[in-house]
């Protein structure tokens, strides 16, 4: 937020004197700028199947992190075919996720989207499908 007054300033010279005349302040005017500009969309999504010998079936998700200094963390969207659903509440705040609600034998779609501190989430980056082998 930032706070002007505006001041007219007019110097004037009288003899060997000079004098600097200023009219009344002008009123106050505040600005409060907002961040309308998301993030840039994470990249390099690598999707690593897991589970198995007695652990439950999950895919491991990394991307490299965004090093945009208001970047509170990323979103991450699955499909399974019919559109995307958000995986995760609250931004995660590293560059890597687990889902481990997934099944045997089906193909899983992800993306995953960077959000700042004003809420502004970044268009997704490239997508990243994988399998969970029966």
């Amino acid at each position: 937020t930032y706070t002007y007054v505006a001041q007219r300033v007019s110097t004037v010279t009288v003899g060997s004197h000079k004098l600097e005349l200023r009219s009344l302040p002008s009123p106050v005017a505040t600005l409060t700028f907002h961040d309308v500009f998301p993030p840039k969309a994470p990249t390099s999504l690598v999707l690593i199947p897991g589970g198995g010998f007695g652990e439950q079936p999950s895919i491991d998700l990394s991307w490299d992190a965004n090093f945009e200094t208001d970047v509170i963390g990323y979103n991450i969207y699955r499909s399974n075919g019919a559109g995307f659903t958000k995986l995760n509440p609250e931004p995660v705040p590293v560059p890597a996720f687990r889902d481990t609600h997934v099944e045997p034998g089906q193909q899983y779609t992800y993306r995953v989207t960077a959000v700042d501190k004003r809420q502004n989430e970044s268009g997704s980056g490239a997508t990243a499908t994988e399998t969970i082998r029966k």
